[in-house]
Parts: C-alpha cells; structure tokens; sequence
C-alpha cells in the first residue's frame, strides 16, 4: 500500500520542518505522497489518527507527531525526529541544530531574538513561508510551500554540517599575527571555515583547498585589510595560476566554484601564511 503523509493547510515551518524530516529519513516514506487537511479534522481515510501504518499525521491531528495537545517546548518536528533516532539510530549534529531553530520559531521565541524587529528576520525562512501564504489558492499554496521549503531545507542542513565540521577544523587551524591582527590558515574542502572564522573574529582566513588546490582568502571589511601587497607577491612568486583580487581589496582566491578552470596554487600553506604575514 502506498504511504501517505498529512499535514495541514498553509504549514508553518514546524510542519514543513515535520514533513521534510519524514520523506528525508524515515525508513519507506520518501516517496509518500502528501495530503493536506484543516487544522483539527482528525480523519482523513474514516480511520482513527495514527491507527493506519501507512498515514503519518504532522503537526495535526493530535496524534504522536501533533504537539498542540501540550504546553511542553516540543513541536511536531522534535516529535518526528526522536521517532528517526530511535528507528534508525541516526545522530545528526546540524539536524539537532536545525530543528532547534524550528522549535524557537514554533514557540514564538523568536520575538526575544536581539533586533527582533529588524527587516533582517523578514528573510528568513519562517517568513518567506507567510509570504507563499498570501498567493494562490490554499491546496495549491500549500504544495508549493512545501516543494519550496524542502529544498530550502536541504540547503539549510548542509550549511549547518559545513558549520558543525568548520567548527572543528578551525580549532586546528594554524593562527599567525598580521598587520590587521590574528588571522588563521587551514587546508580543508570546507568553505564553511571562511565565514566561520570572520564570525568569530580573525581579520582574515585562508583556505587551502584539499582537492583542486585553491586558495582562498577571506578579510573583514571593518578590519580595513587590503591585500593588494599580497596579491602582487603570490603573482611573482607563483605566476602560472590566474590570481584574482577582489575590488574591495579584502577577498583574494586563484579558483572557486564559479571559475573551478583556474590552475592550483603550487603554494604550501606555510608559504601562504609567510606571504600574508609580511603583507
């Protein structure tokens, strides 16, 4: 028999969240077909919630993947993804952190965020979904919510690992001082460590790529660093490869996913941080 997931109209990101984690994860359910229901109807096939194996009810219907009968900081998500762990013993550092998310934006812990009130917040993923609210008709609002959100997902939660695995390698990144403050140097696959590494306050950090060889070199803007000196001594001390210096004088690279053409750097990272060092 086929599998079917519900959920209601218009979901919020606690349903989207709850649906992306079933057809993700779940054992037998990704291609589950998805049908909607108004908030509070508890049938959808004359069966009881939660009696028919093949229909999982979330974020509706009051039934184990529903939270709306308690007070408790859950959400149909939490709810769905403790079923995964212990069906299949999966641990996910970034799903945890992802769903975390959700369960703030659930609980409307959202309006304690600092600048909650700040046009930042209309862009995130919690409010792009009210906007697809406001077009269309609600069964077809409602697909396209979640066709959006489960992509918008996917990308959210590789971002995360990128995030949880940059938090590793730059505890064995290699620190070094420059005219602008600490910096760190790496070699790692990872362009998470590059945002990662500004967030947390070095002036700049540099990515030597594992694989193709390119290097990477990102600056804060508020550290005022200019990398011009350093751009014109990686050209002369390794002029073969196309190096690129950005206009703002803070991003420097010989490659990147959108010009993977360019040669790699025979450069090693020490030589990469002498260089840097002396800029």
């Amino acid at each position: 028999m086929s599998k079917t997931i519900v959920t209601h109209f218009n979901p919020d990101l606690d349903a989207l969240a709850a649906v992306w984690l079933v057809k993700r994860f779940l054992p037998g359910w990704k291609e589950a077909e998805l049908k909607f229901t108004p908030p509070g109807k508890y049938l959808i096939d004359d069966r009881p919630v939660d009696s028919n194996p093949d229909v999982l009810y979330v974020d509706t219907g009051l039934g184990k993947f529903d939270h709306h009968h308690t007070n408790d900081f859950i959400c149909a998500a939490t709810l769905v993804w403790e079923e995964i762990k212990k069906e299949t013993g999966k641990e996910d550092e970034a799903i945890e952190r992802l769903i975390e998310i959700v369960n703030q934006v659930d609980h409307a812990k959202d309006l304690a965020w600092p600048e909650a009130d700040n046009d930042r917040y209309e862009m995130m993923l919690h409010m792009v979904l009210e906007g697809f609210k406001r077009v269309g008709s609600e069964e077809e609002t409602s697909q396209k919510i979640i066709d959006f959100g489960i992509k918008a997902l996917d990308g959210a939660w590789k971002i995360l690992q990128e995030k949880v695995k940059a938090e590793e390698e730059l505890g064995e990144g290699q620190e070094f001082e420059t005219r602008w403050g600490k910096a760190i140097a790496l070699e790692t696959r990872n362009d998470g460590v590059l945002f990662l590494g500004e967030k947390k306050g070095y002036c700049l950090v540099a990515r030597l790529d594992t694989k193709n060889g390119h290097i990477k070199i990102y600056a804060r803007w508020d550290k005022k660093v200019d990398l011009t000196q350093a751009y014109e001594e990686f050209k002369k001390r390794d002029p073969e490869p196309k190096w690129f210096l950005h206009v703002s004088k803070a991003i420097l690279m010989n490659g990147s996913l959108s010009q993977p053409e360019y040669k790699p750097t025979k450069l090693s990272l020490e030589e990469i941080i002498e260089i840097l060092k002396k800029a």
